[in-house]
């Protein structure tokens, strides 16, 4: 029986949009063809990449850019054997505005409120709007800009960056209904009991300034950020 699976995120976007591939119940150590086509058709084989030791596999491939509006693709991952697992479908929208500036949330300590959203320790969460490279996913170069930065206080501002120590990276994101799901990779590493709220609001208010997000749940390396911070706090 073969328990292999595979899902991208995003799971809609225009012609040409990038998306994460996560498969799992590979074989270990191995070179597989990556492909992409339309739902019940055909495949095109456009890259390769190499399973890791736990068979599981995480990359990026690309959705045509001739791929037509309202059209359903997908990708397969093809293993040496010929066994092949495909992704979810991928929903080809028009073209989607690119941003080219969005926020990050930084702590202004000890402000009680006065400037921003008042988190624990009477911090503040104030939010720094930032320029990025255009991309129809704001949510994705805000995080990883923000995790990019290594400083404890942000440049002049005197903000405080509760994720300086930290070592992390976007997996996926996946919108649904007004929920963000954002998966995580790396090493969260705090300095305090303090650092426990603020890194929690330094995530949440990033992803809940976009007005598509209601609510938001994180996971690191695939652990729900409630319980990490939970455990860091005890």
């Amino acid at each position: 029986m073969d328990d292999s699976t595979a899902a991208i995120s995003p799971r809609s976007g225009p012609p040409g949009t990038t998306v994460q591939i996560t498969a799992a119940g590979l074989v270990a150590n191995t070179e597989v063809e990556l492909g992409v086509g339309q739902v019940a058709s055909e495949y095109d084989v456009v890259d390769t990449a190499v399973t890791a030791a736990n068979g599981t596999l995480n990359t990026t491939v690309q959705i045509p850019d001739y791929a037509e509006t309202d059209a359903q693709w997908v990708v397969v991952v093809e293993e040496p054997n010929g066994a092949k697992t495909i992704s979810n479908e991928f929903d080809v929208t028009t073209s989607a505005a690119l941003f080219d500036s969005t926020q990050i949330y930084l702590i202004a300590v000890g402000d009680e409120g006065q400037s921003g959203p008042e988190i624990g320790c009477g911090d503040s969460a104030i939010p720094v709007t930032i320029n990025i490279e255009p991309t129809i996913a704001p949510l994705t170069a805000a995080l990883e800009n923000m995790f990019a930065i290594n400083e404890q206080y942000y440049g002049q501002s005197g903000l405080y960056n509760a994720l300086h120590q930290s070592n992390l990276s976007v997996q996926g994101i996946d919108i649904d209904n007004g929920h963000a799901t954002i998966a995580l990779n790396g090493d969260l590493q705090m300095g305090g009991t303090c650092d426990t709220p603020r890194v929690e609001a330094q995530l949440r208010q990033t992803a809940l300034q976009y007005s598509t997000i209601d609510t938001v749940s994180v996971t690191i390396n695939g652990q729900p950020l409630d319980d990490l911070l939970s455990a860091a706090s005890s």
